[in-house]
């Protein structure tokens, strides 16, 4: 059964999926991890914008009912099979993910603190925070080497998405979160872990 639930928030390339992978190491099998990146809605129900290039960096890109459907199960001590999202890369093999309950629950993504049904329903809320700079040169590393996005599509996104997203609706939650971190230098995990154990 789930004994605790931790949310991590921040932007794009701010080190989320590395953070939680430093906590699937250090708590042992312990963790169950939902990621918002696996909830995005198929292609052709995304918004696009005035210059008719699709826009996935908003609240409304996901699904939510999805989510906290698959959020109530492990709640409930209930396993999750979800398809793992491929970001439209055509060349990316399909798999399905298998999330078993743990007592850690690590719930994780942009668009996190903007869902207040399920931010307040979190035990602790972790914003991992860096400089645009470096968010920037992290997106561009993984979507070329993940994603098959093209530099020029990647710089677009980039201005005309992302980070009027990031200021509108990930930045002022910083000060709600429980702990922040500033993932652009190093930082020691000691503190959080004795809080969340």
């Amino acid at each position: 059964m789930v004994e605790k639930k931790i949310g991590i928030v921040g932007g794009s390339g701010s080190g989320k999926t590395t953070l939680t992978i430093a906590m699937q190491q250090y708590f042992n099998n312990q963790i169950s991890v939902l990621s918002l990146d696996d909830y995005y809605n198929p292609l052709g129900q995304q918004l696009k914008d005035e210059n008719g290039h699709t826009n996935f960096d908003l609240p409304s890109a996901l699904n939510w009912e999805l989510f906290h459907q698959h959020f109530d199960l492990l709640m409930a001590g209930k396993t999750v099979v979800i398809n793992k999202y491929q970001f439209n890369n055509p060349l990316a093999v399909k798999e399905k993910k298998i999330i078993y309950p743990k007592s850690l629950l690590f719930v994780e993504g942009i668009f996190l603190s903007n869902n207040l049904k399920l931010f307040s329903n979190l035990d602790y809320i972790i914003f991992l925070k860096t400089t645009e700079d470096l968010m920037f040169k992290r997106r561009m590393k993984r979507d070329i080497e993940e994603r098959n996005i093209s530099v020029k599509m990647i710089e677009y996104q980039w201005q005309n998405h992302f980070l009027p997203a990031y200021h509108q609706y990930v930045l002022n939650y910083e000060k709600e979160a429980d702990f922040v971190i500033d993932t652009s230098v190093a930082f020691n995990l000691d503190e959080i872990i004795q809080q969340i154990k």
